[in-house]
């Protein structure tokens, strides 16, 4: 368990089948992100600080099979591809380093251009957060037919509390899809039971969940349901 305190760097895990757990391990922090415990809290105040990735990202998740349990994780940057956790790669756009069977659970995750993105990586769940105020998309499950031929599959979006908070940029709840480039296979992604919501008065366009371009090419849908969305200026889902 990692004790309580601010931990102001960047964290790059890739050593498989890790689990770190946070003062707040298993306790769900819900809307109101009331918990028990003082929190773990990992961020970046400097910019890209080591040799693994040049970007400003708070957490790199950069193997199979982790953990991420109890903590809080903030980015400050608004920069294309600064973001609070990535899943898949050293940086965003890295083929060398596919994550694939990983965990993120329990945490507080606010700021960055997205909160959470994941980059050409399959069988991940995200589940129990509380997600706020990203300037752009809050999680982001990504491919690119021009950057290899991974797939996205399998992924599992359950039972977060998304909030943009009023920041005043274009922006979504949760994006299934393309940047770039033509199909590719975003089978077996599963949307259920998030409460997704704007609280502040921003005037950014935001959409509640966007699966635009999403394909379930290799036999299983793209599911979304159970799901509770509020407080959009550009509709709740596209299809």
């Amino acid at each position: 368990i990692v004790a309580a305190g601010t931990y102001d760097e960047q964290v790059v895990i890739n050593k498989a089948n890790l689990t770190l757990n946070g003062p707040n391990v298993a306790i769900d922090p819900g809307c109101s992100g009331v918990r028990p415990n003082a929190e773990a809290i990992i961020t970046t105040t400097t910019g890209a600080s080591n040799s693994i990735q040049s970007d400003g990202i708070t957490l790199v998740i950069a193997a199979n099979g982790i953990t991420l349990d109890g903590f809080t994780v903030q980015n400050t940057s608004i920069d294309v591809n600064d973001v609070a956790i990535l899943i898949g790669g050293n940086f965003v756009g890295d083929l060398a380093h596919p994550s694939d069977g990983n965990t993120i659970l329990n945490c507080i995750i606010t700021g960055g251009r997205s909160n959470i993105y994941n980059w050409q990586s399959s069988n991940n769940t995200i589940q129990k957060n509380r997600l706020i105020g990203a300037y752009e998309t809050m999680i982001a499950i990504r491919d690119n037919s021009g950057s290899g031929a991974r797939n996205a599959l399998n992924n599992s979006i359950l039972n977060n509390c998304i909030d943009k908070a009023g920041v005043s940029n274009l922006g979504h709840g949760i994006a299934v899809g393309l940047t770039g480039g033509s199909a590719q296979d975003f089978s077996g992604t599963l949307i259920q039971n998030n409460t997704i919501k704007n609280s502040g008065v921003g005037t950014g366009l935001f959409r509640g969940i966007d699966a635009n371009g999403a394909n379930g090419t290799s036999g299983s849908m793209v599911k979304i349901y159970g799901n509770t969305l509020t407080d959009f200026s550009e509709g709740g889902i596209r299809i």
